[in-house]
C-alpha cells in the first residue's frame, strides 16, 4: 500500500506499509532515500505501551512530526530515522525485539534501497533539465552511504556492548537495598525471568553445595562461608526481630552486587547449573 506524505524535514515522501506478524509498520521515504518509521507502529510491534516516554529517549535529530495524507484527511505522526528505530529496538527487552530487528534489516531496508535512490516528481524533472543535479545527487548518495556504513558499524558495536552488559543490566531487576545487597529470593526471581527455572530453595541449595553458604545445622546454617566473604559475594546482615520475650538478633545472608553479577552471569551463560553437585573450590 502506497500513500503520500510530507516528511519531518518538509520534503514530499512516499508511504509504504509493511506487515510484521499482526502489525503494520509504515515507512516514509523521500528524496534522501532514508526511511522514516512511524513511531506508534514500532511501539505496537514491540509491545511498548507508552509512546511518549519512548519518544523522549530518542535524540531530537532522529525524530520529527510528519504529515500523512489519508482518505480521512491529513494525519500527524511522529516518525523516527533509522538510527531512531534502532534506539527503540535496543531499549526494548521484549522477545520480539530481536526478531523485529532481523526482519527490518533483512527485508524492509534492503527492499527500500534495492533500486538505489528515490526521486520525487520534482527531482526527476531536475535530473532531466539540470546536468549538475545528477552530480550533486551522486555526491550526496556517496556521503549518505558512508554515513550509513558508519551508523551500521556503531550499531553493531552498541549491540555487542548491550549483550556484554546484559548481566549488569539484569541486576537492576533484583530487589536490592540501599547498599546494593539482595536477598537470595530476589536473585532467584531474576534467574526465573531469564528463563532459568529457579526458586529460593533451589538457589539456597546450590549456594550451600558450592561453598557460598554454610551447610552446618544450627546457628551457622545458611551463613556466609569464609570463602564467600573473602570473595565479597555474600554478606551477613544482622536484624532485630520481635519475640514473645521482647526482641532478638537474627542474621540474614544477602548477596552483594559482585555475588549477584557472578551468579546471574554464570547461570545465563551456562557456567553454572542448578543440578551441579559438589563444593566450590
Amino acid at each position: 500500500m502506497t500513500a503520500t506524505a510530507i516528511a519531518a524535514d518538509g520534503v514530499p515522501a512516499d508511504v509504504e506499509t509493511w506487515r510484521f506478524g499482526l502489525h503494520e509498520i509504515r515507512t516514509l521515504t523521500g528524496a534522501d532515500s532514508e526511511p522514516r518509521f512511524v513511531l506508534t507502529d514500532l511501539c505496537k510491534a514491540l509491545s511498548l505501551s507508552t509512546v511518549a516516554k519512548v519518544a523522549e529517549r530518542i535524540d531530537s535529530e532522529d525524530k520529527g512530526v510528519s504529515l500523512i495524507h489519508t482518505p480521512g484527511g491529513v494525519q500527524r505522526v511522529t516518525t523516527v530515522t533509522e538510527a531512531g528505530m534502532y534506539t527503540v529496538v535496543l531499549r526494548s527487552d521484549k522477545p520480539e525485539a530481536k526478531r523485529f530487528q532481523h526482519w527490518v534489516t533483512r527485508e524492509v531496508l534492503p527492499a527500500i534501497r534495492r533500486h538505489g535512490g528515490y526521486l520525487t516528481p520534482a527531482a526527476a524533472e531536475a535530473a532531466l533539465t539540470d546536468p549538475d543535479f545528477i552530480i550533486r545527487l551522486a555526491t550526496r548518495l556517496k556521503e549518505e552511504q558512508a554515513a550509513r556504513t558508519q551508523l551500521e558499524a556503531e550499531h553493531a558495536e552498541l549491540e555487542a556492548r548491550v549483550e556484554a552488559d546484559r548481566p549488569h543490566t539484569t541486576l537492576g531487576r533484583a530487589v536490592a537495598d540501599s547498599e546494593g545487597l539482595a536477598l537470595v529470593k530476589a536473585v532467584a526471581d531474576v534467574l526465573t525471568q531469564e528463563g532459568i527455572a529457579c526458586n529460593q530453595a533451589d538457589l539456597f541449595g546450590w549456594l550451600r553445595a558450592h561453598g557460598w553458604l554454610c551447610k552446618a545445622k544450627g546457628d551457622m546454617w545458611n551463613r556466609p562461608t569464609k570463602w564467600a566473604l573473602e570473595k565479597g559475594y555474600v554478606r551477613a546482615v544482622e536484624r532485630t526481630v520481635p519475640t514473645s520475650h521482647g526482641t532478638a538478633q537474627r542474621w540474614t545472608s544477602k548477596l552483594t552486587g559482585t555475588g549477584q553479577e557472578d551468579l546471574i552471569e554464570g547461570f545465563t551463560t551456562g557456567r553454572y547449573h542448578l543440578d551441579e553437585k559438589g563444593t566450590q573450590s
